[in-house]
C-alpha cells in the first residue's frame, strides 16, 4: 500500500511538471514575437503572407508563422492563445495574429495592424 501511494505521488509530480513545462514552452514560442497562425490552404492567410513578403516585414519585425491545419502542436498553441484572448474555442479562425496577449482575426485587420508597425 505504501508503494502504491509513492507511485501515485510520482505520477502526479510527473504530470504537473509536464504541464508547467508545456506552458513555459508555449510562452517561449510566443514571447516578444508577432505570431501569425495560418492554414496551408487558407486563401485569407495567403493574402496576409503575401503582404508580409511584399513588404519584407520578416526582415523588419519579429514575425513568426505557425501552420495549424496540419501541425497538431501549433493547434494546441492556437487553442491556448484563443483561451487567453477569450475567443470561442468552437469558432477559432485563421489567419489569427497574436502579440502580447492581443488577438486579431482576419486578413484586413491583420494587415491594418502590421501597417502600424
Amino acid at each position: 500500500m505504501k508503494i502504491f501511494k509513492y507511485l501515485i505521488l510520482i505520477c502526479c509530480f510527473i504530470f504537473l511538471t509536464s504541464c508547467i513545462k508545456n506552458n513555459a514552452t508555449t510562452q517561449n514560442i510566443l514571447d516578444g514575437k508577432i505570431t501569425i497562425f495560418y492554414g496551408s490552404t487558407c486563401p485569407h492567410c495567403k493574402i496576409v503572407t503575401d503582404y508580409i513578403i511584399e513588404n519584407k516585414l520578416m526582415e523588419k519585425l519579429p514575425i513568426q508563422e505557425l501552420e495549424v491545419y496540419e501541425n497538431k502542436d501549433n493547434q494546441k498553441i492556437l487553442q491556448k492563445v484563443a483561451t487567453e484572448c477569450k475567443l470561442d474555442q468552437n469558432n477559432i479562425g485563421v489567419p489569427l495574429l497574436y502579440e502580447n496577449g492581443q488577438c486579431l482575426i482576419g486578413d484586413q485587420p491583420i494587415i491594418d495592424y502590421l501597417k502600424t508597425k
